[in-house]
């Protein structure tokens, strides 16, 4: 506990819980001591003022005894900083992997949307006559729907942790071989 506080074994001896805790204020501290009295000991999660006023992260451990006729409160300071630490890095990784999963479920109905699009708007194009005024807007349209469906591509690969490898594939080649 000095060393993780800066204070001296005499300095230690002499502050009150209070002092030391920014959770308990002195009067509050009458009824932490009546529970202390109560259950012989506590044990919890709080923080501890350093000398130099950090806030230091610690499990504390109090004990009640008496001793020749006076109360006293005893207690231990374990340093919990590295372990809060550590699980608010779980936690986060956590949130990261939720928000991955959700990314890739939305692209992935996302895409089969976009499929539909890029389909049925190819068909479209197939039955309008070559030089119809209206294939230029279908043709923005499967534009759009590329660029949107490369996008989503690149969510689930994100989601699944993949490295996007872009390739040009002649379907044609692929059916006939």
């Amino acid at each position: 506990t000095c060393r993780a506080t800066g204070y001296s074994r005499d300095e230690l001896l002499w502050h009150y819980i209070f002092d030391m805790d920014p959770n308990i204020s002195r009067d509050s501290w009458p009824e932490q001591w009546q529970l202390l009295r109560a259950r012989g000991g506590l044990v919890n999660e709080t923080e501890c003022l350093t000398r130099d006023g950090r806030r230091l992260q610690v499990e504390a451990s109090i004990s009640y005894f008496q001793l020749g006729g006076k109360e006293y409160a005893f207690g231990f300071l374990r340093d919990i900083s590295g372990r809060k630490l550590l699980q608010e890095q779980l936690n986060q990784a956590a949130k990261m992997e939720s928000i991955g999963r959700l990314a890739g479920g939305v692209a992935h109905d996302f895409n089969n949307l976009l499929q539909s699009i890029l389909g049925f708007s190819e068909l479209l194009s197939d039955s309008l006559p070559p030089h119809d005024a209206r294939q230029r807007d279908l043709s923005e349209i499967q534009k759009a729907a590329e660029r949107a469906a490369r996008l989503t591509s690149e969510l689930l690969a994100y989601s699944q942790k993949q490295m996007i490898e872009l390739r040009v594939v002649d379907f044609n080649h692929i059916i006939t071989a």
